[in-house]
């Protein structure tokens, strides 16, 4: 069990309350109700001191706990806008993070780059990479290389662009 420290209690009542606090009454609700008035304002451009007029009637202030005025509407209004746009680009980061980590190897497991590959010794058994079938014409030697199919291309360079590897 943990116990909290008076003075960080205190700290943090004042810090919510008073002046210096993070945001003010009307950056709270304009924030919450952003969506809405910014369809609004679409359509129809604020006028600053009607809502300034308004918002403080309806008892929000700015940080020091004055009544906003046209010219603090309109910061605040800009600066909600900003946060709201930060906001949404952290999730946007995150949500590609989220995509990059969901894509990495299981760990333990060393992801081969192209071409680092090599394939394995043969075994007294024959190459393990040839199936039984194929065992006695491994042996004989290749009377001319064969083309590679056009298709297995498209798939390395699809899961190349996919970052399989």
């Amino acid at each position: 069990m943990s116990v909290v420290d008076p003075l960080l209690t205190k700290t943090r009542e004042e810090l919510a309350q008073g002046p210096g606090r993070a945001h003010s009454t009307l950056f709270d609700w304009l924030y919450r109700h952003r969506a809405a008035l910014a369809r609004d304002f679409e359509d129809t451009p604020p006028s600053w001191p009607h809502m300034a007029k308004l918002w403080a009637e309806a008892g929000l202030t700015d940080r020091n706990g004055k009544p906003p005025t046209a010219h603090t509407a309109g910061q605040t209004w800009r600066r909600v806008l900003q946060v709201a746009e930060r906001k949404r680009a952290k999730e946007a980061i995150e949500a590609i993070r989220k995509e990059e980590r969901s894509r990495q190897p299981v760990p333990g497991v060393r992801v081969i780059e192209p071409g680092e590959w090599v394939r394995p010794e043969a075994t007294p058994l024959g190459d393990p990479m040839i199936g039984a079938g194929q065992r006695a014409r491994a042996n004989q030697p290749a009377s001319e290389e064969k083309p590679r199919d056009p298709i297995l291309d498209k798939m390395d360079e699809f899961q190349r662009r996919k970052g399989y590897w």
